[in-house]
């Protein structure tokens, strides 16, 4: 995977008047902690449409736009796995839902995709609910069961981003104006 520096996303976002720039913006100066991916192109949709047909699920357009834009890395301690066409590795989509053991180990349920993982022993996955909207979530992997749900994808990373910047945070000292 070639890696892509956050000024570019950032810089690709400006041009297309994209609402992911409030996202990246607050990862400038963190070139450590976060590593990022340059985005999914064509070639890599048969991939993609495999790693759907096996799970029974497409992938929702949010994960889409931000995988566009980076596909997969690391913001903090979220690591997105990204799609690559080689089936074997092993921090790509396909590999971590197919060839590893992660499914039967944590049992993951079906019709989930596992799109990464946590430090804190955690992975996070896509799903469809019984009233067919899609929800991301973290699976942890001692109790084998789901911990948070999201709505969107964006909201995992706006998490973790604010956690380590204060990025999105309101300063609780600062009183409203009368």
């Amino acid at each position: 995977m070639e890696r892509i520096e956050i000024q570019e996303i950032i810089d690709v976002c400006e041009e297309g008047n994209s609402e992911y720039l409030k996202l990246y913006r607050p990862l400038l100066g963190y070139d450590d902690e976060v590593i990022l991916y340059r985005g999914i192109d064509d070639s890599m949709e048969g991939t993609l449409n495999e790693i759907e047909a096996k799970v029974g699920i497409v992938t929702p357009a949010d994960f889409l736009q931000i995988y566009l834009l980076a596909n997969g890395g690391r913001y903090f301690d979220v690591t997105l796995y990204y799609l690559t066409n080689d089936k074997e590795d092993k921090k790509g989509l396909y590999y971590n839902n197919f060839n590893s053991s992660l499914r039967s180990e944590y049992n993951i349920p079906d019709n989930t995709i596992i799109i990464g993982e946590t430090t804190d022993n955690e992975l996070i996955l896509v799903g469809i609910d019984e009233e067919n909207y899609y929800y991301y979530f973290t699976w942890d992997k001692e109790t084998k069961e789901m911990n948070v749900d999201y709505n969107y994808l964006v909201e995992i990373l706006a998490y973790e981003i604010d956690y380590h910047t204060q990025a999105f945070s309101i300063d609780e000292n600062v009183e409203e104006e009368s």
